[in-house]
């Protein structure tokens, strides 16, 4: 489905209401700040639409669970208080976006397939990096 992530009518039709997850994530031709605004954005509307369809139908407002990648603390704090004035009883879960390498890390040392490959491409990015000094200082 096309449409604007932060724009309520599109999140409306795509039935966000009816979802179980949404997972939320930046456009990142933007600034950190207007990234973290969009997804700030994303999640208001995702409940708007969420607790106006339950209004439309007389019936309990559901929010999906919803998981945003953000970049700064102080966007962290803001979600983390829409968790106190939202329908649900937690916050959105956060990603921060310096997080997800850390998270890829952990994922790649716990599997040993992973860090075979890792330690390949480890291999290979050094070696690049020692052949373009190596013709640097040459």
């Amino acid at each position: 489905m096309r449409g604007v992530p932060t724009a309520y009518v599109d999140l409306d039709r795509a039935k966000v209401h009816s979802m179980a997850a949404v997972v939320i994530m930046p456009d990142h031709s933007q600034g950190k700040a207007e990234e973290d605004a969009s997804v700030l954005a994303t999640i208001l509307q995702t409940r708007a639409a969420c607790a106006d369809f339950a209004a439309s139908r007389n019936i309990s407002p559901r929010e999906p669970h919803v998981v945003a990648t953000l970049n700064t603390e102080t966007a962290r704090s803001i979600v983390e208080l829409m968790g106190r004035v939202g329908c649900g009883d937690a916050p959105p879960d956060v990603i921060m976006s310096d997080e997800i390498v850390g998270g890829a890390l952990l994922q790649v040392a716990a599997n040993p397939r992973l860090a075979e490959a890792r330690a390949a491409w480890t291999r290979a990015t050094l070696d690049a990096v020692a052949s373009v000094v190596a013709a640097g200082s040459a």
